[in-house]
């Protein structure tokens, strides 16, 4: 999504998110079977047993690093399902993929525009798939991996190429395109509020693909009512002083520009 309001997302009690860049070749549609089962039905499950065990009052079992732990498995297999529908013959179309995540992902299979963001960006050595999710199994614990597939050689079959692991937590996902680097890297905008905050506290980060790296550029963080806008090759942001709210008279709005130009992001 470019131009416009594009955070202060809605929020879901439920949700995770994982970021993955795909590059791949001429996209085609999903087949009508969702990709990602598997990782739908663990999800449902892990929901399942935390329902089960707040009823019995065993819940004392799913603490913090209990739910890392689960979340983390659960997003090795979505990355093996991104990576066999992204890697094999004929990859799916952007609206195909982002339909199906957000499906998959959503709480009891209802589509949730939280969870998932896909961004296919063209580019002279193929289409790079940009995909935003995020895994929950509490109203306000997520957690995020960021990646990337692409081939490793010319004619070779896609493969992760990259990842960072966690830096957008308890956070919603959601992706822009930036202008292509000095080198014609592919940058993007990766950027989230935290689930269940009344005050939309919201974080922002550029990230760039350079020699199978996924690096941070530029970012800011936990912005209280955050929105972000991009366009024309411009960062917009607008958040208040303070996450007192509206009625405090210290409490004014702030409005910062960045230029996103080939070598790096600057105050306007």
């Amino acid at each position: 999504m470019e131009g416009g309001r594009i955070a202060g997302m809605m929020l879901h009690q439920h949700a995770p998110w994982l970021l993955a860049v795909l590059m791949v070749a001429a996209p085609s549609p999903l087949s009508g079977q969702n990709e990602f089962v598997r990782t739908r039905d663990m999800l449902q499950e892990l929901n399942s047993e935390r329902t089960a065990a707040l009823k019995s009052g065993q819940a004392a079992k799913f603490t913090a690093a209990y739910l890392d732990r689960r979340l983390s498995t659960i997003g090795d297999v979505l990355n093996g399902e991104l990576g066999s529908a992204l890697g094999g013959g004929s990859a799916p179309s952007c609206e195909a993929l982002l339909e199906d995540l957000r499906r998959s992902l959503g709480f009891r299979g209802e589509p949730d525009p939280n969870v998932a963001s896909v961004l296919c960006l063209p580019h002279n050595s193929g289409t790079y798939y940009v995909v935003a999710y995020a895994l929950t199994a509490a109203a306000t614990y997520s957690r995020s991996w960021l990646g990337v597939f692409g081939p490793s050689g010319t004619g070779r079959a896609s493969q992760l190429l990259a990842s960072v692991d966690n830096t957008l937590p308890d956070k919603t996902a959601g992706l822009a395109r930036l202008p292509d680097g000095k080198s014609g890297e592919v940058r993007f905008l990766a950027y989230g509020v935290n689930w269940g905050d009344p005050h939309g506290r919201l974080t922002v980060i550029a990230y760039r693909l350079v020699a199978r790296k996924l690096e941070a550029m530029w970012s800011r963080t936990d912005l209280p009512e955050g929105q972000v806008t991009v366009e024309d090759g411009k960062i917009g942001l607008s958040f208040l002083s303070s996450a007192l709210g509206p009625g405090y008279k210290s409490v004014r709005l702030i409005k910062e520009c960045y230029r996103v130009t080939a070598v790096g992001i600057y105050p306007q």
